[in-house]
C-alpha cells in the first residue's frame, strides 16, 4: 500500500525530473496502487469537469459528468494501462509482468497532464505552442516511463504508447457513447 505522502512525493520527483531513473526509482517498491489510481483518476476528472464548468466551458448536465468521471474515466484509464502492459509483454516478448508500476506511473502522468491542462484554462490562456505542448508532454513521458520500467528499446516505447493512445482513444469513445445511447434507451432512471 502506498501512502499519499509517497504519491505526492512521487508527482513532484516527477514534475521536477522526468528522466527514466526517476521512474525507476519511484516504482520499485509499489505494490496495491489499484484503489489509490482509481480514487485518484475519479478526483482529477471530478476536478476538471467541475473547473471546466464552473468557466463556463461545459454545458452537460450532471448526470453526464458524473458518468464521466465516475464510470469512464476509471474505465479508460485501466484498460489504457492494460493494453500498455499487454503489449509490452506479447508484442514485444518481455516474461515480466510490470502492471503495478505501470498503473502507478500512468496515474503520475494522469495527474499532472490534469493539473497542467487547467493552467491555461483557469487563466483563460491560448497558445497553439502551449497546446502543443500540453498535448506531447504526456506522451513523453509515458515513453520515459515505459522505457524505464519494462526496459525495452526507444522505438518500441514510442510504437506502444502512440498504440495505446490510439486504441484507448477509441475505447474512451466507444465507452461514452454506449453508455449514452443507454440514457437515451432509458430515461426513467436518470
Amino acid at each position: 500500500m502506498v501512502s499519499l505522502k509517497y504519491w505526492l512525493v512521487s508527482i513532484c520527483l516527477v514534475f521536477i525530473k522526468p528522466i527514466p531513473k526517476t521512474f525507476k526509482k519511484i516504482t520499485q517498491d509499489v505494490k496495491g496502487v489499484l484503489g489509490a489510481s482509481i480514487a485518484w483518476v475519479v478526483l482529477m476528472t471530478s476536478i476538471f469537469i467541475i473547473t471546466v464548468g464552473q468557466l463556463g466551458f461545459y454545458e452537460g448536465g450532471y448526470i453526464a459528468q458524473l458518468i464521466i468521471a465516475i464510470i469512464i474515466m476509471p474505465i479508460w484509464f485501466l484498460l489504457f494501462v492494460y493494453l500498455l502492459e499487454y503489449i509490452n509483454k506479447r508484442v514485444f516478448h518481455r516474461k515480466q509482468s510490470w502492471y503495478e508500476e505501470l498503473l502507478f506511473s500512468t496515474t503520475i502522468v494522469f495527474i499532472l497532464t490534469t493539473v497542467l491542462d487547467l493552467i491555461p484554462i483557469v487563466l483563460n490562456y491560448e497558445n497553439d505552442m502551449l497546446n502543443l505542448a500540453l498535448l506531447i508532454y504526456p506522451i513523453a513521458l509515458l515513453i520515459i516511463s515505459v522505457i524505464a520500467i519494462t526496459k525495452v528499446k526507444i522505438w518500441q516505447s514510442i510504437v506502444s504508447v502512440l498504440l495505446v493512445s490510439g486504441l484507448s482513444v477509441g475505447a474512451f469513445l466507444f465507452i461514452g457513447f454506449f453508455l449514452m445511447s443507454m440514457i437515451q434507451v432509458v430515461p426513467s432512471m436518470f
